[in-house]
């Protein structure tokens, strides 16, 4: 059993069971990862409200098979209010894979979704829609890491699985 006291973005929440919850984090000690939250959705919980995207947190993390959220420490807002961002890195950000300079331009408070790409090493500046080379592209699916103009963006593809890029 090991236990972790870290900086925290939160990306995302999701229910886990009747109580639980899974929170996804980006630290800059262990990169992303899940973890549990009991009881997260009672009415009672004091975790709840500090686990929201968009939150940096100090929270304390217990590893044991998988990571227990036991305690947050410390919560403010973050400077930018991006959620397309948040989406970005919960998707195509690899688990246990920690990102200094990507933690950094978070801490800087101008990560945009640009940027993002560009730390991440997918350069949206020489971008083309991955079927016919249309530039610029409108989407960007996170799944495969590929661009792709509206045009042929395949139909299956359900709407939290793509960001839709504006304002290049």
């Amino acid at each position: 059993m090991r236990e972790y006291v870290t900086e925290a973005i939160v990306l995302g929440k999701e229910p886990a069971g009747e109580f639980d919850a899974r929170v996804f984090l980006f630290t800059p000690l262990l990169g992303k990862v899940s973890a549990k939250v009991t009881s997260a959705r009672k009415i009672t919980s004091k975790l709840s409200p500090h686990l929201e995207p968009l939150s940096r947190v100090r929270v304390r993390l217990v590893e044991k098979g998988g990571f227990q959220l036991v305690d947050v420490l410390s919560e403010r807002r973050l400077p930018f209010s991006d959620l397309g961002v948040l989406r970005l890195l919960l998707g195509i950000l690899p688990e246990r894979y920690p990102d200094r300079e990507l933690w950094a331009a978070v801490e800087r408070g101008n990560l945009s979704f640009r940027g993002a790409l560009q730390i991440l090493g997918v350069n949206s500046s020489e971008a083309c829609c991955g079927l016919c080379g249309e530039r610029p592209p409108q989407c960007f699916l996170l799944r495969d890491s590929t661009y792709f103009c509206e045009r042929c963006l395949p139909p299956s593809v359900r709407p939290e699985a793509y960001v839709v890029i504006r304002n290049w």
